[in-house]
């Protein structure tokens, strides 16, 4: 009910962090009643698995991915809402690239119409009578010419139509890319009327999955998630080894870096010796004992995880004896 409330109305920014809040809080558990310390940053947490995060979605990319669709449905849609948004907001398919919302606009369509150079970028054209902007659309489904093609001063008014009853001898249109201009003409998608078609789906429709994975921010991948993520391995193990490779585990060292003073020592050694990530799980008393009775049968040397777990860097050092 939430995502459908905010998919249709303007939702202040206090208000979808304390959503985001809300979901960081659930994670991370609370003692006494206070929420506890968030050792990753959410933008990390909020990316997929594959990526190295949680794959819980980030409030705000959803709602940018449902703005992106309010837009869609108002520009290419022939419903009574979209015929309008049109007719109120003055808004035809030749000058969309280079829309200006008006000043007294609502704050809703102020918010999707930010995201006209979003769709403009992401469309492609079956076309019909030509009325779409012969340099700012992507017209023949390879690229949008005014990026793309050498040109001089550009009249960016002109549409296809246009420039197809001048024989593409058009103002800013250099005589050596005519040619290739009136091959993309012929080789066009043709069709009764024009239809502006969403380009990252292979039928052309609009879908939100799509718009979202557009929208976000991308991160490297991370090879290894699919193994501690994997459908055998306890979850609550899936998400140590989450937080040993983001450095969240709260060992001494570590929260020593958060500004609070501790002294350290390490429970799991004769010797008091400082209690970090790397002494506890490798070179500790107990961790050592473990290490030399465990990893032999399976060939795998101490050392050589020791290096690989600091260097590890969402994937970026892959160890010989790992898995392929």
């Amino acid at each position: 009910m939430a995502i459908y409330l905010i998919a249709s109305v303007v939702v202040p920014k206090a208000v979808l962090r304390s959503i985001n809040r809300l979901i960081a809080n659930f994670f991370w558990g609370s003692h006494a009643g206070k929420p506890k310390r968030n050792w990753v940053a959410w933008g990390a947490a909020c990316r997929p698995v594959s990526e190295g995060g949680l794959g819980i979605r980030s409030v705000e990319e959803i709602v940018s991915s449902f703005r992106l669709k309010n837009l869609w449905n108002g520009v290419v849609s022939k419903s009574i809402w979209a015929v309008f948004i049109c007719g109120k907001y003055k808004i035809d398919t030749v000058s969309l690239p280079s829309y200006v919302t008006p000043r007294t606009a609502s704050k809703f369509w102020k918010e999707c119409a930010k995201y006209i150079p979003v769709l403009v970028r992401n469309s492609a054209w079956k076309v019909g009578n030509g009325d779409m902007n012969f340099w700012l659309e992507n017209w023949g489904n390879e690229g949008i010419l005014a990026e793309g093609l050498p040109a001089d001063d550009l009249s960016l008014s002109v549409s296809l139509r246009e420039a197809v009853a001048a024989n593409f001898i058009i103002p800013g249109l250099v005589d050596s890319s005519i040619s290739h201009v009136r091959n993309l003409y012929d080789s066009r998608l043709s069709a009764d009327v024009d239809l502006r078609l969403w380009a990252l789906t292979p039928d052309g429709t609009f879908t939100v999955k799509s718009a979202f994975h557009l929208i976000r921010e991308l991160a490297p991948l991370c090879p290894f998630a699919r193994y501690y993520w994997a459908n055998f391995v306890p979850k609550k193990l899936s998400v140590f080894f989450w937080r040993a490779l983001n450095k969240a585990v709260p060992v001494d060292v570590r929260i020593q870096r958060c500004a609070i003073s501790l002294a350290s020592g390490c429970v799991c050694c004769g010797q008091r010796h400082i209690e970090s990530f790397d002494h506890l799980f490798m070179h500790g008393d107990i961790a050592t004992f473990l290490w030399d009775y465990f990893a032999p049968p399976f060939g795998i040397r101490r050392q050589d995880f020791s290096v690989f777990w600091a260097s590890f860097g969402h994937g970026l050092l892959w160890p010989q004896w790992a898995p392929s």
